[in-house]
């Protein structure tokens, strides 16, 4: 017999998703008056991303996770083609230096978010399906690991790739490869990347700049600098929903990548704090749902969603506090963009659809 969807996850899906919205709503309206004249305009395509998306996630809530299994592969070869597709000229949207976008007739797509929950989804399925201990079983997933995060690269797409990778490889760690496969794997990428840095001037002078304000804190990014003027007016407190000034065009982009300077504004260390917490319990429960599921592959999508979730909230919240170099990672639930949503609530209907089958006693031995 089915048990409910697991209370904790829905208590901190509903607060991050309404956090989301009141969030935009605050932090778009004076860009979004002077760009489109229409102070709701960043709002409303945000609510129609979530109205378009929820039958999407309602669809995955239902869904057996040995359906996903058994498209596991299918769905990462999906995820391969569109990281190809989306470097073609033509087929791929330029924005700056960087092709990240492909343009469907009614919306607009980011591959590199689908390409998240297509890394755990096999992750997942290889490590009960395959040996762990050799270094040949090991090099299969590696293989495929660098494809994705190599292509993604290619974008470019620094910040993403770095988190896929580290996501991988914590993911690989979990499901119990050996520890010094994944070290050695890790050393092998450094000089590629590296390369990679100092071959593109934004991500080399972004680099720079963090090392700078890391030597001298005075010397921090203009877009630091002004997220930590709003986290500063905001205190313990916040000054109030709305009534935050670093968004009148101080704060760059405050509804995407600084979401959380805005609200650290106007919700105050308290409102962040809320936040972290929430992120905390959703991997803490995809860990529980894990430890007590009677399926492995089941088991393993538990955690690997959980982590996946929290830790690009995590390295969000780090780059907004200082504590790692400017990416262009989203908050999930709560910062705008389509792409993002999406793939936040798909992985959250995953995610409490494994919650259903969890039992009361330790069984998963996948792992640690």
């Amino acid at each position: 017999m089915k048990r409910g969807y697991d209370p904790w996850l829905i208590g901190c899906f509903i607060g991050l998703l309404l956090m989301g919205f009141l969030s935009i709503l605050s932090a778009s309206a004076p860009r979004a008056s002077l760009r489109f004249d229409d102070p709701f305009y960043y709002f409303k395509r945000q609510l129609i991303s979530f109205i378009f998306s929820l039958p999407i996630f309602v669809f995955f809530l239902k869904l057996s996770p040995k359906f996903l299994k058994k498209w596991t592969f299918p769905l990462l070869g999906v995820v391969i083609l569109l990281l190809i597709l989306v470097l073609v000229p033509g087929i791929g949207i330029k924005a700056g230096e960087a092709r990240r976008w492909i343009k469907a007739p009614i919306f607009v797509f980011q591959p590199s978010e689908l390409a998240k929950l297509g890394l755990v989804l096999f992750l997942a399925k290889t490590s009960v399906e395959y040996p762990k201990t050799e270094l040949q079983d090991f090099l299969r997933p590696l293989a495929i690991l660098f494809t994705v995060v190599g292509l993604v690269l290619l974008e470019p797409d620094f910040g993403t790739a770095g988190f896929l990778y580290i996501l991988g490889i914590l993911l690989m760690f979990l499901y119990g490869w050996r520890l010094t496969h994944l070290v050695f794997a890790t050393l092998a990428l450094i000089p590629p990347l590296i390369l990679v840095g100092i071959s593109k001037s934004y991500i080399f002078k972004r680099f720079m700049d963090f090392l700078a304000y890391l030597e001298d804190p005075t010397q921090a990014p203009y877009q630091l600098k002004q997220g930590f003027l709003a986290l500063a007016k905001g205190g313990l407190l916040g000054v109030g929903i709305g009534l935050g000034k670093q968004k009148f065009f101080f704060l760059p982009l405050p509804h995407v990548d600084f979401v959380l300077a805005n609200i650290g504004e106007e919700f105050g260390f308290l409102g962040i704090t809320g936040i972290g917490m929430a992120f905390f319990i959703i991997f803490w429960r995809g860990v529980k749902i894990a430890l007590k599921h009677p399926d492995p592959f089941s088991g393993n999508l538990a955690i690997g969603l959980g982590l996946m979730l929290a830790l690009q909230a995590f390295l969000n919240m780090g780059v907004v506090l200082g504590i790692f170099p400017i990416t262009g990672l989203p908050l999930p639930f709560i910062s705008y963009g389509g792409s993002s949503l999406l793939i936040s609530l798909v992985s959250m209907g995953i995610l409490l659809r494994t919650s259903q089958d969890a039992g009361e006693k330790k069984i998963w031995r996948q792992g640690f």
